[in-house]
């Protein structure tokens, strides 16, 4: 016995070594048998050649350890047959053609199914179901039929990258597979990828199912179900045919995605009679209930252009993303409002909005929308680039327990009804606000550039839902100059005029039942002509939220802010700690140091300055003393519309350090005006003529 199961092996892996090759031998293997026309014949431990035509009715069993090989021009029909294969058996179909009309095969545990090189196997209304520790192995044309499947019983498939499953052949049961391919279903006449991808996600059950690079097209929605792993390769999209990374696009012509969803993750979209289900996040529930950690997507391009533009993720339950690029796309991903989602990560992800294009209706939506219920959130590396009145970057809602670090969010923020959320090391330019809403959040160490609203706005829903927010280290950002813009082009001195007229000057808004701590948080003047790295020190300005009147100065606060900024605490109702009193020495000046690297946008003319050094408590330092030049004292000095604008310069500040509140009055072509700086650290006040560091002439 032991000696016929050694031959029995050696056999199959000769005929798997000869099924690659484009010729097959029939007497290279020893001991063959032409298959007898009655299957009552057929013995166990025979090796069988079909090398003519054969055909089998009714029921046959192929015995144990036994093998057929259909060779040369052999061809094996089962017409209305039944076969049924021992544990150990072998098909191989390394030429000629296996038909199955209206039969079955099925194999049993540990058995070869092979189809070679120029082997072909067809299907009509048929099934083949293969056991347990059993190989399907196809090396030839794809298997071809209609109404037929194919079942595995944790069995394992080799096969190369390309079509192996006609579109009539439903694929079923439980593959041992490292990955799959939806090339392995893609039929040539059928320009919707989303057919072919869903098959293979279908066939892998869990685990990877992988899309090479190159364009997949889709007109309907790719569903991809609870612990399958969807991964491409990374690269830059390109024109023409030679993608360099896996990129999925709608198509241009008549689409059907579920919701406007191009992609549902682990969401239930049929009905228990295999109706679909027209989906939102609003009623998205899940497919698989409670999820851990188990899908992702990653290494994938989504791309949307012309005037037609689609959203591309909607999921419920936790899912790893990491490595996804959107080109033009509505909305990133979202999250079904009414599931419990632990475990959402999203890593090293980029998205560039559909900015400019005009649609009908078009909604205005979060690139990356996580407001449901969940723990354990992770938001980090991920980039928003621009966004327009229709993109705002990121929400979380009802999250206890998550981090928010090192991305790039060039668009609103809106973190609602969430506890322990830490927002760390994040960059926002072009003026975009983060609202933190009935939460409790620590921020550190953001960079905010200023626009036109405030750059934290923090409210509360009610006394019982308050906010209670720290910053540590946060950078609020005046860019002082003409600006780069998102295009790469330049603003002229008028367009920088105008975006600098319209900075807020409130860096923090806070309504009366919310509470704050700051720690080191300043406003930071940059002369964008000096580099970006150049930076000057203020306190910040925070106003408190009246429902009636708007943004309104907390004076409190704001006429201390060059310590408070330091050290300082906003309790409800807008109460605001003591700070500790410093003193500036009675020569504490400032002198007219010269004309700087700033440009100057105000009007052309001659210019007088006068400064006063207000004390903490409350003594006036050199109350209307005129600036004159250090070089040569004179108090004049004549600005030029476009030029280089004034400098200048603190000195002799004595303990108070270059913490100081500043009067300015400046008179000349615009008439007079005045503005009151906190000085947290500078000696340089840099003057545009619209504002110094963003606290406005009036």
């Amino acid at each position: 016995m032991k000696k016929t199961l050694l031959l029995l092996v050696a056999a199959v892996i000769n005929v798997i070594s000869l099924s690659a090759q484009s010729t097959f031998d029939i007497t290279a293997v020893a001991s063959w048998q032409e298959l007898p026309s009655s299957p009552a014949m057929w013995k166990s431990g025979t090796n069988y050649k079909v090398t003519t035509t054969s055909t089998i009715t009714g029921q046959a069993n192929l015995p144990v350890n036994s093998m057929i090989c259909i060779a040369g021009n052999g061809n094996l029909n089962l017409n209305k047959a039944t076969l049924n294969c021992a544990s150990g058996t072998a098909i191989f179909v390394v030429g000629g053609k296996l038909s199955l009309n209206t039969s079955t095969i099925t194999m049993g545990d540990g058995c070869t199914f092979t189809e070679g090189e120029l082997g072909m196997i067809n299907m009509q209304n048929s099934t083949i179901g293969l056991g347990q520790q059993s190989l399907l192995t196809i090396n030839g044309k794809a298997i071809n039929g209609t109404g037929s499947t194919i079942t595995g019983g944790s069995t394992a498939l080799t096969a190369p990258i390309r079509k192996i499953f006609s579109t009539g052949i439903n694929v079923t049961g439980k593959w041992i597979l490292d990955r799959a391919y939806p090339q392995w279903f893609k039929d040539e006449k059928e320009t919707n990828w989303a057919i072919a991808i869903n098959k293979a996600i279908a066939m892998k059950g869990t685990g990877e199912v992988f899309l090479p690079r190159g364009k997949y097209n889709i007109s309907s929605s790719i569903y991809v179900s609870f612990g399958i792993k969807l991964m491409g390769e990374a690269g830059r999209d390109k024109t023409g045919p030679n993608t360099d990374c896996t990129e999925i696009i709608p198509s241009t012509g008549k689409t059907s995605f579920n919701g406007g969803y191009m992609m549902l993750v682990n969401v239930k979209h049929e009905d228990s009679a295999g109706k679909e289900i027209e989906v939102t996040p609003e009623n998205a529930t899940w497919e698989y209930h409670y999820p851990n950690v188990g899908t992702a997507l990653q290494n994938l391009t989504f791309t949307c252009s012309g005037n037609i533009r689609y959203k591309t993720i909607l999921v419920a339950g936790g899912i790893f993303v990491d490595h996804i690029t959107w080109n033009g796309c509505l909305q990133a991903l979202a999250s079904a409002y009414k599931t419990y989602d632990d475990h959402r990560i999203i890593t090293n992800c980029s998205f560039y909005p559909a900015t400019g294009v005009k649609m009908q209706s078009r909604p205005t939506l979060y690139a990356f929308d996580l407001n449901s219920l969940g723990d354990a959130m992770v938001f980090t590396g991920n980039a928003v680039h621009m966004c327009d009145n229709y993109t705002r970057a990121l929400r979380i809602s009802q999250s206890f327990g998550g981090v928010i670090s090192g991305n790039v969010l060039n668009g609103d923020v809106l973190i609602d009804h969430c506890k322990g959320i830490s927002y760390s090391s994040n960059h926002s330019e072009y003026g975009h606000t983060v609202t933190i809403q009935s939460s409790t959040v620590v921020n550190n160490a953001n960079f905010y550039e200023k626009g036109p609203n405030p750059s934290v706005i923090i409210t509360s829903t009610s006394d019982k839902e308050n906010s209670s927010v720290t910053i540590n280290g946060d950078q609020f950002v005046y860019y002082n100059g003409m600006r780069g813009r998102n295009n790469g082009s330049r603003e002229n001195a008028d367009d920088a005029a105008a975006r600098l007229r319209n900075i807020s000057e409130i860096d923090i808004a806070i309504d009366q039942q919310s509470q704050l701590a700051l720690n080191n948080a300043y406003r930071y003047d940059a002369p964008l002509n000096s580099g970006i790295g150049t930076q000057y020190v203020y306190g910040i300005n925070v106003a408190n939220i009246n429902s009636k009147k708007g943004f309104e100065s907390i004076k409190s606060f704001n006429r201390y802010s060059h310590t408070l900024s330091k050290n300082g605490t906003i309790n409800k109702s807008n109460k605001v700690n003591k700070p500790q009193l410093k003193l500036s020495p009675d020569n504490s000046r400032i002198y007219l140091y010269g004309k700087a690297t700033v440009t100057w946008l105000g009007e052309s003319g001659d210019y007088t300055y006068s400064f006063e050094i207000v004390d903490d408590n409350g003594r006036t330092t050199n109350q209307g003393k005129s600036l004159s030049s250090y070089v040569d004292k004179k108090p004049v000095i004549h600005l030029d519309k476009g030029g280089k604008g004034p400098l200048l310069n603190v000195t002799d500040i004595g303990e108070a350090g270059n913490n100081l509140f500043v009067k300015l009055e400046r008179r000349g072509t615009d008439g007079i005006k005045r503005v009151e700086v906190p000085l947290a650290g500078t000696k340089h006040i840099y003057d545009n003529g619209i504002s110094v560091a963003g606290y406005l002439w009036k």
